[in-house]
């Protein structure tokens, strides 16, 4: 990944840092902390849209099932009240969990920018959040839940070739890896 450039917002040196070894790290030093920073805030910018029903914001930033699952939740959503989704922070930092790269651009020609690669990383979100309900008709509110802890694994993934933004693929269940057939992506 290093030597081709698919590490996201990194031009190593060499391919052979010892940093290769660090990628669940949450270190401000590390080489997946400009990835981090961006899972988080594009984490925070899909919450905020399914509660606002955005669905624009939504496709943009979700691809397959996925997407499916967030709009099937957006839109079930009632229509006479307006859902504000509220960000209290993370619990501990969010974590890179798993990456890989795989080539996935099969043209015979190179591609005109970035790599053949496609990446994905699983990132794990341990966080504190809530939702403020209010009447569309009055504006009062009407609901708000007391801010929990939610801790999702999300699968991300870019392709190379493409100067398109981080979307969000998949989501994994703690625990339940010998239950869950792993679908395959792209």
């Amino acid at each position: 990944m290093a030597k081709y450039r698919s590490i996201p917002g990194v031009k190593p040196k060499s391919p052979w840092s010892w940093q290769l070894f660090s990628t669940q790290s949450t270190k401000p030093t590390a080489w997946l902390a400009p990835f981090r920073q961006g899972a988080l805030e594009a984490y925070k910018q899909v919450n905020e849209a399914i509660a606002a029903r955005d669905e624009k914001t939504v496709k943009a930033l979700s691809v397959g099932d996925q997407q499916g699952f967030y709009m099937k939740l957006l839109r079930s959503q009632d229509p006479r009240y307006i859902n504000v989704w509220k960000f209290h922070g993370e619990r501990t930092p969010c974590r890179v969990v798993s990456i890989r790269a795989f080539e996935a651009y099969f043209s015979p020609k190179p591609p005109r920018i970035g790599s053949r690669y496609a990446v994905q990383a699983v990132v794990r979100f341990d966080t504190l959040q809530s939702v403020e309900t209010y009447s569309k008709k009055t504006g009062t509110r009407v609901g708000e839940t007391e801010p929990k802890p939610v801790v999702e694994y999300l699968v991300f993934q870019k392709r190379m070739w493409n100067d398109t933004p981080w979307v969000i693929r998949g989501r994994l269940y703690e625990g339940l890896e010998s239950r869950v057939k792993l679908p395959q992506y792209l």
